[in-house]
C-alpha cells in the first residue's frame, strides 16, 4: 500500500451511515471500503495520470497543475453569474 495522505472532504450522511453499516458487517473500517469504492471507480473509467518526465519534472508539472485549478476555482468563485455561466457554454 503506498503513503497514505489525509483528505477532507464532505459526503452525503445517508451514504456515509450506509457505507459505516456496510464496515461493521463486514469487519473493515469504512475508509477501506471508500478506497475500495475508489479503486473500481478508477477502473471503470480507465482514468489516471502517467508522468513520463523525472521526479523533479513531475512534481514541477503538478505543483502547476494545482496552481492553475486553484487560480481558475478562484476566478470562478468570485466572477459574476453571466460570466459562470457563459464561462459553462
Amino acid at each position: 500500500m503506498g503513503k497514505r495522505i489525509i483528505y477532507n472532504n464532505s459526503l452525503n450522511a445517508e451514504l456515509m451511515k450506509k457505507i459505516r453499516i456496510l464496515a461493521a458487517r463486514l469487519g473493515k473500517r469504512h475508509n477501506d471500503l471508500l478506497e475500495e469504492a475508489i479503486k473500481d471507480m478508477l477502473n471503470k473509467y480507465k482514468t489516471g495520470i502517467s508522468f513520463e518526465g523525472t521526479p523533479a519534472q513531475n512534481i514541477h508539472f503538478a505543483k502547476g497543475l494545482i496552481k492553475s485549478y486553484h487560480y481558475n476555482k478562484n476566478e470562478y468563485r468570485y466572477s459574476s453569474a453571466s460570466e459562470r455561466k457563459a464561462a459553462v457554454m
